[in-house]
């Protein structure tokens, strides 16, 4: 019985915590440009982040200026940090 109460209890805090959090399909995710993402760099009211894997991260020798990096496997941790009327960019390549 404990141990069904327990997992009830972690599948409710983890179904409770994608409440918070719009998911958009990957076919309605606009993509952009490079040119569209220099004219993006310096607007408050974009946040880019820079999710690519650890290594990829890690190996890569070009980062775009003021990206926040975001491990891509923690995305229910850190997306509701974001304030919804911001304009985020992502990329991972």
């Amino acid at each position: 019985m404990k141990r069904n109460m327990i997992a009830v209890s972690v599948i409710a805090l983890l179904v409770a915590s994608c409440a918070f959090v719009d998911y958009v399909p990957l076919s309605d995710m606009p993509l952009i440009t490079k040119e569209q993402l220099a004219r993006l760099i310096d607007n408050p009211k974009v946040t880019i982040l820079d999710v690519r894997v650890d290594q990829d991260w890690t190996d890569s020798r070009q980062k775009i200026k003021g990206a926040v990096r975001e491990e891509p496997r923690q995305f229910l941790a850190w997306a509701p940090k974001y304030p919804k009327d911001r304009q985020l960019v992502l990329y991972c390549e």
